[in-house]
């Protein structure tokens, strides 16, 4: 949608291709003993995007570059 209260050379100026982010998790979970282990991954493709934001009505806006590929391991032990 198109907002009325900016301009074409505003849309210009805050223009950013379309991107999709891939987040992954496998797990596996050894329920006799309570235990979990998995892999998770973030913006596994690494996709290079930004987060942009505003807050006045001045139109001044900050632009922040969005994480990177990641990955974590992760373990959980239920009592």
């Amino acid at each position: 949608p198109v907002d009325s209260r900016l301009s074409i050379l505003d849309y210009g100026l805050f223009r950013q291709d379309d991107y999709g982010l891939l987040n992954l998790r496998a797990s596996l979970e050894f329920e006799d003993h309570g235990w979990e282990v998995a892999i998770a991954g973030e913006n596994v493709t690494d996709e290079t995007y930004s987060l942009r934001a505003t807050g006045d009505d001045a139109g001044s806006y900050i632009d922040v570059p969005g994480r990177p590929a990641s990955w974590t391991l992760q373990a959980r032990k239920t009592f």
